[in-house]
């Protein structure tokens, strides 16, 4: 997911760059998947969707960290055990775990696997009308993005995207991070669907944060180093970027887990967020988007 997700920060960081070109020539004035049938079914009552989290300063991998929930959120457990074969996972704690597992033993088998990714872009608005007038113009020409891509990969991936990048884990799904999630018994494998609760962060998050993001839990982030690297390219005196916060909506995992082995040999995983972008060029202009994008990233693999 980081390779593509770099791409459509280019796409915002030039359109940053773009707007900022023209803005300080304006005149001031100017300026103003289709879910799984599943044999059970199990809702968690949401009424905590739209929370925020405030990411902490500094946080070691594997600490517990409280979130404005109030709820104590406990990463040192990368994954238990899966549940028996002859048993059937239902409730969100066992679906969860069983997903835990299955990931996990992904992350260190390394099968071979085929990637599909199929990048989204949404809405770019601002409040600023001369970077509205320029979006149109601008974002057409990255359309190619959004074509499906599939890659190869032998045993294993030396970046490690399987499917959590640059973790240690592949999976540590807390049944507290969804909206709802269900399990539907395939004959040989069981395959698992799961809602993840909308997620609005104050800020990217760094590497050793992305576990104590709910996202983070199962997918590819974009993080705070990816973004310092893309924006080294553009020189400081033209465009710095200030905010850049995501919030994360309608994101989920559909799995299939042999049941005989527990091994995970399908995965597809949607992660969207909108993004609120501030940026300043020329150290005088004051720049904002809301930026749509995400991707959805299918997993085959072959053991």
């Amino acid at each position: 997911m980081q390779n593509k997700i770099v791409k459509i920060l280019a796409v915002i960081l030039s359109l940053t760059f773009v707007l900022s070109l023209a803005a300080c020539k304006k005149d001031p004035a100017e300026e103003t998947t289709t879910q799984a049938p599943d044999d059970t079914t199990v809702s968690i009552d949401d009424t905590s969707a739209n929370d925020e989290t405030t990411l902490p300063e500094e946080t070691a991998d594997g600490d517990e960290t409280t979130t404005e929930e109030g709820k104590t959120d406990s990463t040192a457990n990368e994954g238990t055990d899966p549940a028996p074969v002859d048993k059937k996972p239902e409730t969100p704690e066992e679906i969860a775990a069983y997903y835990n597992a299955a990931a996990n033993k992904v992350k260190k088998e390394k099968p071979a696997y085929t990637i599909t990714t199929t990048n989204h872009i949404g809405e770019i608005t601002s409040t600023n009308n001369v970077i509205n007038k320029l979006i149109d113009r601008v974002v057409p020409m990255f359309a190619d993005d959004t074509k499906p891509a599939t890659v190869e990969y032998g045993k294993g991936d030396p970046a490690g995207r399987i499917p959590v990048s640059g973790q240690s884990y592949g999976g540590k799904i807390q049944a507290s991070s969804l909206s709802g999630a269900s399990c539907a018994d395939k004959g040989s494998y069981y395959e698992l669907t799961m809602k993840f609760k909308p997620e609005k962060l104050s800020a990217l998050p760094t590497n050793a944060e992305v576990s104590k993001v709910r996202h983070g839990q199962a997918f590819n982030l974009l993080t705070k180093e990816i973004v310092d690297k893309e924006v080294k390219a553009i020189p400081a005196f033209i465009v710095t970027l200030g905010t850049f916060a995501p919030e994360y909506k309608g994101c989920h995992v559909i799995a299939r887990v042999d049941k005989a082995t527990g091994r995970l040999t399908y995965a597809e995983l949607k992660c969207i967020n909108v993004s609120q972008v501030e940026a300043e060029a020329f150290k005088s202009i004051s720049l904002n988007a809301s930026v749509e994008f995400g991707n959805t990233e299918v997993y085959k693999y072959k053991y």
